[in-house]
């Protein structure tokens, strides 16, 4: 489970650009959205969601739809065996960060690095999205080609 000390809102920042290479919202770095599973579904429904490839990562949320925290694939691998019966809401631990689309990518990172986090939920058109370090390293890589 990714993340720290479970926020009950989301983290807003100043929205304002600086002009300097990483003053984009992080919405530029995202383009879809994630799955979601509701903590009461069980172990056996999440692995059927991580069989599809498009689904890297997944939002487990409460009854309300609120974030609970962000399970990855590879992470997912790791957890120990558990029944296909058992419910996500004794694997998941509590915990992430959950920010705005409009936080610029200088704060974000700042934050993940401030926090170590290996990355941050964004809320975005009522869904979730998730930003990583490596989802940063490569929107670098691209824009420095770019600019090549």
């Amino acid at each position: 489970m990714q993340g720290g000390p479970r926020s009950s809102h989301l983290r807003r920042v100043p929205t304002k650009r600086n002009s300097g290479p990483f003053d984009v919202p992080l919405t530029e770095l995202v383009s879809k959205k994630l799955t979601t599973i509701s903590s009461d579904r069980t172990v056996g429904e999440l692995n059927r969601l991580f069989d599809q490839p498009a689904n890297a990562y997944v939002v487990v949320v409460d009854r309300r739809g609120r974030a609970l925290g962000v399970v990855s694939r590879a992470e997912h691998t790791l957890w120990p065996p558990a029944s296909p019966n058992a419910p996500l809401a004794e694997l998941v631990s509590a915990g992430v960060e959950e920010v705005t689309g409009d936080m610029m990518l200088a704060a974000a990172t700042a934050l993940m690095v401030r926090r170590r986090l290996d990355g941050l939920l964004i809320a975005i058109d009522g869904g979730h999205a998730f930003v990583g370090g490596v989802d940063v390293v490569r929107w670098v890589a691209e824009r420095s080609r770019r600019r090549s």
